[in-house]
């Protein structure tokens, strides 16, 4: 059934976990905040949510500096076959893996030499529009988001 795969990522959590962490001390991330709570869980340790994600990722902000996985590698985890394209600015090489877990099919994106400032530009300049968007009727004290990643510059009004 279509549930199938997200029952054997649930069940098979772990098996996934060993798989990403191949090579060992790679930056782990999926493309959500459900997914990498469940890997983190089994990981025992954070993983990122890499991309813009929805509001739930925010919670991500508060965890992940990205500022310090400059020049790392990461191995993203997706439900489904991403294009290239999307994660071709942010790294030095790309490649996508399929791997088979109990009869599903997942991908893990295997980013190597990722690039900061490439990432801060094209999606964490998006993320600071769309969800750190301040009212112009409220008064801004600070933000860890806009301090962290865009120093000097007020939140977006």
């Amino acid at each position: 059934t279509r549930w199938h795969p997200r029952l054997v990522f649930l069940l098979h959590a772990e098996t996934l976990v060993q798989r990403m962490m191949q090579p060992p001390h790679v930056v782990l991330a999926t493309d959500n905040f459900s997914a990498s709570a469940v890997l983190a869980y089994h990981a025992k340790q954070t993983v990122a949510v890499f991309g813009p994600g929805t509001s739930h990722a925010r919670q991500d902000d508060i965890q992940t500096d990205w500022r310090k996985h400059d020049g790392r590698d990461l191995v993203i985890f997706r439900r489904e076959l991403p294009p290239i394209e999307e994660y071709a600015p942010y790294f030095d090489t790309v490649r996508i893996e399929p791997i088979t877990i109990e009869g599903a099919q997942f991908y893990l994106v295997h980013g190597q030499g990722f690039r900061y400032t490439a990432y801060r530009d094209g999606v964490l300049q998006f993320v600071r529009e769309r969800w750190y968007r301040i009212p112009s009727a409220l008064p801004i004290a600070s933000c860890y988001f806009c301090e962290r990643y865009f120093p000097g510059g007020p939140c977006v009004r």
